[in-house]
């Protein structure tokens, strides 16, 4: 292989890395927002609509990157599954019976990502791409 596919390589790996903790971090101020909307104001719940849309492409970029990153096929199938999760977010947020599931989906959905982010800095951490 030559060193400017390792570089690139390399740079798809870390991108990956640090598009998965701060996917962590907007799932933890996504809940944050709904918490301030159910216990402080319920305007707020504007807040928590709109972030979403700040990191909605991450999990489609992380999938990419997966791929170009050269990243085990667990990595890659987490990714994906993040990315139906996030979207079922959607559904589950706008169908008034399918209310109930939308925290169980986010739990489930920041359990993944965090254990997606520890696999990914264990996989960079023993240098993945070499």
């Amino acid at each position: 292989m030559n060193t400017k596919k390792k570089g690139f390589v390399l740079a798809s790996e870390a991108a990956y890395l640090l598009l998965s903790w701060a996917l962590l971090i907007c799932i933890l101020v996504q809940t944050f927002f709904a918490g301030l909307a159910v216990f402080a104001d319920p305007v707020r719940w504007n807040d928590h609509s709109e972030f979403v849309k700040v990191f909605s492409f991450v999990p489609l970029l992380m999938i990419i990157l997966s791929f170009t990153g050269r990243l085990p096929k667990r990595l890659r199938w987490q990714s994906a599954c993040i990315f139906v999760l996030l979207y079922a977010q959607y559904v589950t947020g706008n169908i008034p019976w399918a209310g109930a599931v939308h925290p169980v989906t986010a739990l489930i959905m920041f359990w993944l990502v965090f254990q997606t982010a520890v696999a990914a800095y264990n996989h960079f951490r023993k240098g993945g791409a070499c």
